[in-house]
């Protein structure tokens, strides 16, 4: 468990990262060509996009709504002290941190992969294909956008 925390905050920082550099981020990557095409070191660069890197940190779920409110006035909502995992990318939430603020809020207990006490599974498009599978080979109520839109 210590080393699941460490791991999260770990994620955490490498998060805040990300989405505070403002500039391109750029990756070299260098290659050695044989002796008969060239003894020089080649140098390939591939940048990968400022909005890409945003795009990716938009699909991560910041720590602080892995544990749910436990003093909650109202606790009649349908996702209070429920195992809730979201996966895949939503057209009202392009943040993911929108859609699991809403349920932390509700008070669920939300989590970045399926368990054992994983109660719904909450899909978006490009849903992870491991996780949809894991979800129904345990039995776990699939929740989409479309019923989603119904509880929010």
């Amino acid at each position: 468990m210590r080393l699941y925390k460490k791991k999260v905050k770990s994620l955490d920082k490498e998060l805040q990262i990300l989405k505070s550099e403002k500039e391109t981020l750029s990756i070299k990557k260098t290659k050695k060509k044989s002796k008969k095409a060239q003894s020089d070191t080649e140098d390939n660069s591939y940048k990968v996009d400022y909005m890409e890197a945003l795009y990716l940190s938009e699909r991560y779920i910041d720590s602080k709504y892995m544990y749910p409110i436990k003093d909650l006035e109202d606790k009649s909502n349908f996702f209070y002290a429920k195992k809730v995992v979201i996966t895949g990318v939503y057209d009202d939430y392009p943040d993911r941190n929108d859609l699991a603020k809403l349920f932390w809020e509700c008070g669920a207990d939300i989590d970045r992969g399926i368990g054992v006490k994983t109660e719904f599974l909450i899909v978006g498009d490009e849903a992870g294909p491991k996780k949809l599978l894991q979800a129904k080979e345990q039995g776990i109520t699939i929740i989409d956008q479309k019923k989603l839109n119904k509880y929010f």
